[in-house]
């Protein structure tokens, strides 16, 4: 279970959109306990039976006690079959216990639809939200306004006056288009593109207070909300730490939480604990810690704390033994007149109210089950004459402080079978599973009752119910849980996915936006069209039993497309899911084009080279930039000799060629010594360099803009004939223009180096760029082309 103590409610269950909207005003900095190792998701809007347009978006909560790998959203018309998939964006950091999360919906008929959630929490455990039926109608009038949050800053905010970023996020069921910031007299205009929006006011000293409201596209505007901050030009900048139970100030050195009586090894529940800083400078802290095994610290980090911003961890008392029990909780901080901030915690531990006795709790995904009144139905299966499907696994868990003994499970039905427990003797807060089949011999609907012998409530009982059908079936199978990639290496993946039904799981990888298949293609797994398949393959699937297959043999740091279908015995097979991939390592780097000159090659990128063709090997290709270039330089293990005369560097923007096929004739020449870097664009596209008319190779010197922008630094010195390209001290390192390249985030460039004897060798047909032979060369040299790549991200 998780408890909202912020907000007052003891399942996400009863959350609202309300609450959805303090969430988003308080920064996601929600105060939170989790008392069970239980996933848990809610839907807090649109509410049940509500009318939404044919656009509408679905909101929710997702708690996780390690965090939340991913939230999917499903929508179904209530005559249909088969499910559409939606990926959700989860609100705030996925790493802690609680987050919300959204998704568009978009239909094109009206009628009733069904509509549910997904939570993938990073224990691996998958829960289904609570389904839901609305009714989509094009002719809904939406006539309220949006739904806006200033997250930061945050209230109470003191700090230095000048530059204030304002950050928020923004929602509307027809979709926001503008939001505005006003402090004083002063109002900015930002066009919304959903997430987070974001803008900068220029701010005086004094105390401020910042409104944001927004417009929809149905043209209301409002939803104002406010924040008041305080700003100075005072000098003195310090940091202040308070600590609070509660609303309860703490004390330095003094008493913190009296946790008062608990018996051993039964843990009491997590109570919250708050650290503020109230000064005007950033407060560092550290994790917080104390010098008991009897109390447990959940969400201790150490963080920065910007003046007016809060964090919270919690503490759980577990005596081990009876007596009393004082814990000291030390805070290291920045604050040099309360460094270290502690306080002393007591309880006591006690066996008070009978001896230690165990307890036995039962779970089928999140759901408690009550005993007897608690029904699971498995769902419909064609008979089989009695062979074992749909695997569905129970959880037995031990609440008590006292060791659980669980001797067998059975059932009283000849529809259904159970496997044994894992674990026979289960400690406190110990936990094991055990399995129950469904055995469909005949048709109709089978109920069964499964009992558990232990030494708690002797026996556990509680039924399970199943439909058996003769019927031809002709439904497709559906994902129960939407496919997903994991384990992505430099040459491969897994891919995992669960289905309703016993039946196959079939996948194909192709090159990023190739054509799409169908489904019969990726069954047969082979080349289609002008399509090429990467890699393919099939598992066997049981019902609701997550299933793996194994996708390996790609290219590291390559961008593909993977197609997932599903197809019951009956061969019925589902809607296709694509999933979009890239393999990791090797040659797949992010370049952030952010305008920060890069000042050390250390901090850029130095990537070892693997091609041995004679007549070199280019070991390393250094990039940078600043924002407004791209800089590039090379490197090499090798001695270069005297016939090692010619480098090319040229690129390409996702896959496609810079500049066509650019085309260099002419006599050899070489930079004269006046000449600077911007004189190496030869050709249009290409970054050419020559080397001296001597032919032989100088001191070798690579360089880079220096930190001032003023000219530029040597970064790499070697000794003569040996590393990088030199040529009578001219500049070895090129450039390319950023805004005549065309790069944007999320594309793709890919670097080509290029290194020969002769001018004649560049002809090589397995490059997109072509020379004519220099009039001074009279025969075709032996020499192999040197061809390197080496692939960046743009973010």
């Amino acid at each position: 279970m998780i408890a909202i103590s912020v907000i007052g409610c003891t399942s996400l269950n009863d959350l609202t959109l309300d609450d959805f909207r303090d969430l988003l005003n308080s920064g996601n900095n929600t105060n939170y306990y989790s008392d069970e190792v239980v996933p848990s998701i809610s839907i807090a809007y649109p509410t049940n039976n509500m009318t939404v347009q044919s656009t509408f978006e679905l909101l929710g909560f997702a708690a996780g006690e390690k965090g939340i790998q991913n939230v999917f959203v499903f929508v179904m018309k209530t005559n249909a079959a088969i499910p559409t998939v939606i990926p959700a964006i989860l609100e705030g950091d996925p790493n802690s216990k609680l987050v919300s999360y959204r998704a568009t919906i978009s239909v094109q008929n009206n009628g009733y639809f069904y509509v549910w959630a997904q939570l993938h929490d990073k224990e691996g455990e998958v829960v289904n939200a609570p389904q839901r039926i609305v009714y989509v109608s094009s002719s809904v009038v939406d006539t309220e306004p949006p739904l806006v949050s200033i997250q930061s800053p945050a209230a109470g905010y003191v700090g230095l006056m000048g530059a204030i970023q304002v950050m928020g996020t923004a929602y509307d069921v027809s979709g926001v288009s503008m939001i505005y910031v006003a402090c004083g007299s002063v109002t900015n205009t930002v066009n919304y593109a959903g997430g987070s929006w974001s803008t900068v006011l220029n701010l005086a000293d004094g105390q401020k207070t910042i409104t944001a409201w927004g417009k929809d596209n149905q043209n209301n505007t409002g939803g104002y909300v406010t924040r008041t901050i305080t700003l100075t030009n005072a000098p003195g900048l310090l940091p202040s730490i308070n600590v609070y139970q509660g609303a309860t100030p703490i004390l330095n050195g003094g008493a913190g939480y009296n946790f008062g009586s608990r018996m051993t090894n039964i843990a009491s529940p997590w109570v919250p604990f708050k650290i503020s800083n109230s000064g005007n400078f950033d407060l560092s802290v550290s994790a917080p810690q104390d010098n008991s095994l009897d109390y447990n610290i959940s969400n201790a980090n150490a963080l920065e704390l910007i003046p007016g911003q809060s964090t919270v961890f919690y503490i759980s008392f577990k005596p081990k033994s009876t007596g009393i029990k004082n814990a000291i909780v030390t805070i290291m901080n920045n604050d040099n007149s309360k460094n270290p901030f502690t306080f002393t915690n007591t309880g006591q531990g006690t066996n008070a109210g009978g001896s230690a006795a165990p307890s036995i709790k039962v779970y089928y995904g999140s759901t408690l089950i009550s005993g007897a009144t608690y029904t699971n139905n498995f769902g419909s299966f064609m008979t089989n004459g009695g062979s074992n499907v749909s695997p569905t696994v129970f959880k037995i868990s031990n609440a008590g402080n006292a060791a659980l003994s669980v001797s067998s499970t059975f059932d009283d039905s000849i529809y259904y079978a159970t496997g044994n427990v894992t674990i026979s003797n289960l400690l406190p807060e110990a936990t094991t599973n055990f399995t129950v089949y469904f055995k469909p011999s005949i048709s109709g609907i089978h109920i069964g009752k499964i009992s558990i012998n232990n030494n708690d409530v002797n026996p556990f009982e509680f039924y399970v119910k199943a439909t058996a059908t003769n019927e031809h079936d002709v439904i497709s199978p559906t994902f129960t849980t939407a496919p997903y990639s994991t384990n992505v290496t430099s040459s491969g993946l897994d891919i995992k996915a669960k289905i309703n039904e016993n039946g196959k799981i079939y996948y194909i990888v192709i090159t990023n936006n190739a054509t799409a298949p169908t489904a019969n293609q990726i069954k047969a797994g082979i080349n289609y069209g002008a399509v090429v398949v990467k890699a393919s393959g099939n598992v066997t699937a049981s019902a609701n039993v997550l299933a793996s297959l194994t996708a390996s043999g790609l290219i590291t740091g390559t961008a593909y497309d993977v197609y997932v279908v599903a197809e019951d015995n009956a061969f019925n097979p589902n809607t296709p899911v694509k999933l979009d991939i890239t393999t990791s390592g090797g040659s797949q780097y992010t370049m952030v084009i952010d305008g920060t000159k890069d000042a050390d090659w250390a901090s850029a990128f130095s990537v070892t080279g693997t091609n041995t063709l004679a007549p070199l090997d280019i070991s390393k290709l250094y990039v940078a930039n600043d924002g407004n270039n791209i800089y590039v330089a090379i490197d090499s293990d090798n001695t270069f000799t005297a016939w090692n005369r010619n480098l090319l560097i040229y690129y390409q923007i996702d896959n496609t060629p810079s500049a066509g096929t650019p085309t260099i004739s002419g006599v050899e020449t070489h930079f004269a010594g006046g000449d600077t870097y911007d004189a190496n664009w030869k050709p249009t596209g290409a970054l050419f360099f020559k080397i001296a008319g001597s032919e032989s190779w100088k001191g070798t010197f690579a360089r880079k803009v220096n930190t001032s922008g003023t000219g530029w630094d040597v970064i790499i010195a070697g000794a003569t004939d040996k590393h990088g390209v030199s040529t009578d001290d001219k500049f070895i390192e090129g450039k390319f223009d950023i805004a005549s390249m065309g790069l944007t985030a999320g594309k793709q460039i890919k670097f080509y180096l290029v290194v020969t004897h002769q001018w004649n060798e560049y002809c090589d047909s397995a490059l997109p760029v072509s020379f004519s032979p220099d009039s001074d060369v009279n025969n075709v040299s032996s020499h192999t082309p040197v061809t390197w790549t080496v692939n960046y991200t743009i973010r």
